[in-house]
């Protein structure tokens, strides 16, 4: 199974990874950046990958202050699940 920390779509946007085990929410051997040249001339992460990702951080930080919204599984913003007919 893939950690949170490892799946996080601001770190993947910013093409930036989690190098070694994680501990303490924190790579033990810090982060690896995979920017640079890509394909047809673009540059990675790109000005838009990296305009999503603030946005996202931003939108996170919202949804935490009002509280109203927890963070459920897998990372997801508290949507609730209907599984069998009963709302998880």
């Amino acid at each position: 199974m893939i950690s949170d920390t490892c799946n996080n779509l601001i770190h993947r946007l910013k093409c930036k990874y989690p190098v070694g085990p994680i501990v303490n929410g924190d790579p033990e051997f810090g982060w690896r950046e995979f920017g640079g040249p890509a394909p047809d001339g673009m540059v990675l992460p790109s000005p838009i990958m990296i305009e999503a990702a603030k946005r996202i951080e931003e939108l996170e930080g919202a949804l935490k202050e009002i509280g109203s919204i927890g963070w459920g599984r897998d990372g997801d913003c508290g949507a609730q699940y209907i599984v069998d007919g009963v709302i998880e």
